[in-house]
């Protein structure tokens, strides 16, 4: 039985949601490590040297500079700066969502790699952007935080299930009008406020379309990643989850409900008849995988 934070976390939560929990408490575990430094340094009045040495850690537009720091082509996208609360928040919650609907269609391993490569992507269209597009000029900024692998993530999940329905305030919302919204936000906004970090987002955007696509036409260009799983050829939650309702044994409430979740996933909540709206209703949210 856990008996701490940590066991809880290593023993409960990593096993149960895999890649997607080990992404959020590798950004959640630096956070929270970089908040008590920067804690610390501002009540020993040494604030902004702080600041200035996570400079090491974002990803500059700088191509020299960026030459003497090669590393924060990845340290970025787990780096969130200690003030943006909000930043962090809202990036977890979208890839605990969106990460748990991937993986329940895949697997550990594709999460990694459409996370990965998504970040990636999205760094090379910073870079390209702030050092050839003239709107930008001789501007020196710094990128951090998961929101390139975040996107990814949305947008590979709605790309290979476009009809996959969530709950939300507003009621049962398509995956494809999520991913919709939120792409056309970040181009709207690219003029308004931080647009190398939304410039990475687009990045992000085009390898989860471009990453689930090849997926869907039998190529997974996760398999590089595999040393990342336990195993090497990861079968899909939703594999498992056909292989088990092919037995002729009653199904459980859970595979009931997952049952339910692959139907919306293919034809849309509207096509549920009216028992299995109330069967999913009443299974509660909580146990939904969204």
């Amino acid at each position: 039985m856990p008996n701490t934070f940590t066991d809880d976390i290593r023993q409960n939560w990593i096993p149960r949601y895999g890649a997607v929990a080990v992404l959020i408490v590798l950004n959640v575990g630096i956070y929270i490590v970089l908040t008590l430094t920067g804690l610390l340094a501002f009540f020993m009045g040494l604030w902004k040297p702080f600041d200035g040495l996570l400079n090491y850690l974002r990803l500059p537009s700088d191509l020299n500079e960026l030459l003497w720091r090669p590393w924060t082509v990845l340290t970025h996208a787990v780096f969130h700066h200690p003030a943006d609360v909000l930043h962090i928040l809202f990036n977890m919650l979208w890839l605990f969502w969106m990460g748990r609907i991937f993986r329940d269609y895949h697997g550990d391993r594709q999460v990694y790699g459409v996370f990965l490569y998504g970040v990636l992507v999205g760094a090379a269209v910073y870079l390209l952007a702030y050092n050839l597009l003239p709107v930008f000029g001789n501007q020196l900024a710094y990128l951090n935080g998961a929101s390139a692998g975040v996107s990814a993530l949305i947008v590979a999940a709605a790309t290979w299930a476009p009809n996959h329905t969530v709950f939300t305030l507003f009621g049962p919302i398509r995956l494809k009008w999520i991913a919709l919204i939120l792409v056309l936000l970040d181009l709207a906004l690219i003029p308004q406020s931080n647009p190398g970090g939304r410039l990475a987002h687009i990045g992000g955007v085009l390898l989860g379309f471009v990453f689930a696509r090849q997926l869907a036409a039998g190529k997974d260009w996760s398999a590089p990643l595999a040393f990342l799983t336990d195993e090497r050829d990861e079968p899909s939650a939703r594999s498992l989850r056909v292989s088990h309702r092919s037995k002729p044994a009653p199904l459980t409430p859970q595979q009931e409900i997952d049952r339910l979740l692959d139907k919306i996933a293919a034809v849309g909540y509207d096509k549920l008849t009216a028992e299995e709206k109330k069967r999913l209703h009443d299974a509660g949210s909580g146990d939904l995988r969204l």
